[in-house]
């Protein structure tokens, strides 16, 4: 079990959470509010996450070469 344990923020980045678990090679950081644990992000919450936020950046991207190729 880690002793020092690093926690993150409600107002954290997701890019931020995945550096800090990615450098320290955790695969769970608490989420606290308030110094009160509200959740726990897990690598795979945050891949999914993110892919997903890349997909709709996809879409958005490709609907606008459309309507400009129109």
């Amino acid at each position: 079990m880690t002793e020092n344990v690093v926690t993150v923020s409600l107002q954290e980045t997701l890019d931020r959470c995945m550096a800090l678990m990615i450098e320290h090679g955790f695969r769970h950081l608490p989420v606290l509010d308030n110094n009160k644990v509200v959740g726990v992000l897990s690598m795979p919450d945050l891949v999914k996450i993110i892919v997903e936020q890349h997909q709709i950046a996809i879409s958005q991207l490709e609907a606008r070469a459309v309507n400009r190729a129109s």
